[in-house]
């Protein structure tokens, strides 16, 4: 499945990386795709994770995790 989770924090951070190693294409939406922060995430998330712009990352997905403060 295509999840996209917008806010890549402790909230959608742990569910998002369970389950790209679970085996679902995880999209994390972030502000910025460089920061090291999103890059450590996406790392530690697998091969299954990747991060991207918010509105790339929605349009794609067939389930959308808002995780924002």
């Amino acid at each position: 499945m295509d999840i996209a989770v917008i806010g890549a924090g402790n909230v959608g951070g742990t569910p998002g990386t369970r389950w790209a190693q679970n085996g679902h294409r995880v999209a994390f939406g972030v502000r910025n795709v460089r920061d090291p922060k999103s890059q450590q995430l996406v790392k530690g998330a697998g091969s299954n994770a990747r991060a991207a712009a918010v509105g790339e990352v929605a349009a794609g997905a067939s389930v959308v995790l808002l995780a924002t403060p």
